[in-house]
């Protein structure tokens, strides 16, 4: 079970060929960027060398990194993001202002730890926020989720998960589906979304979405036809 220590937890960015634009590093008050050895020197004169780890030689690939920073990093919780969020947004109307935008570093770093402390008390092992960024998609009767799809965009994994990242494609959907078969439990909160900006679009081969299906069931998730991304119905 998690214990709810707020403070024992790590935010961490993996990054490559991206060091002068790290968008996601000046978001919180304190976070650890994980890199390739050969461009360690770069990040390190961007941001100290405090902040800068390299991760083995023989990680080639993302969802290899993401292993390596769970098996490195001896912190209760990780929370991982991608180094191009650039934005914490508030999802629910506030009175007299219609800035969603959380500026705030000490802000998004306090609601990261209340949510790890509420994540931790409810006794689950996985927590993120909003997928959708679309203001007139949130509901006011629903501010926390306890079931649903949980992005690796920016995302809250306890040690004692049992999961390993497999392949370069679908990693949020493993991650969901492992977690909804074996822990049962989720924490999302809502009220808050990070904002990804669009990179490169990778089509999901369909024998990767076949694997999935095979695994879950395709209930779990079901792929929307109609859209260029491979964008989900997420149903549990």
């Amino acid at each position: 079970m998690p214990s709810s220590n707020k403070s024992n937890y790590r935010v961490v960015i993996p990054s490559i060929n991206n060091s002068k634009t790290v968008l996601s590093y000046d978001l919180f008050d304190k976070s650890t960027l994980v890199v390739p050895k050969d461009q360690y020197s770069d990040y390190k004169t961007e941001y100290g060398s405090k902040s800068v780890y390299c991760y083995p030689e023989g990680c080639t690939h993302l969802y290899e990194v993401r292993n390596w920073i769970r098996s490195h990093f001896t912190e209760e919780w990780i929370f991982m993001v991608d180094d191009n969020v650039d934005v914490m947004m508030r999802m629910y109307p506030q009175k007299n202002t219609r800035e969603r935008n959380i500026e705030s570093s000490s802000i998004v770093t306090e609601i990261i730890e209340r949510t790890i402390e509420a994540t931790s008390s409810y006794g689950a092992y996985l927590f993120g926020f909003s997928e959708s960024t679309t203001h007139n998609h949130y509901d006011v009767f629903n501010p926390v989720s306890t079931f649903g799809f949980v992005s690796t965009k920016a995302f809250g994994i306890h040690k004692d998960m049992e999961f390993q990242f497999k392949g370069d494609h679908l990693q949020g959907h493993w991650m969901t589906g492992i977690n909804a078969f074996k822990y049962r439990k989720f924490y999302i909160d809502n009220r808050y979304a990070f904002r990804k900006l669009r990179g490169t679009i990778s089509r999901t081969p369909e024998s990767e979405w076949e694997k999935l299906h095979d695994a879950f069931g395709k209930n779990l998730f079901k792929k929307k036809e109609s859209c260029e991304n491979d964008i989900l119905n997420k149903v549990l």
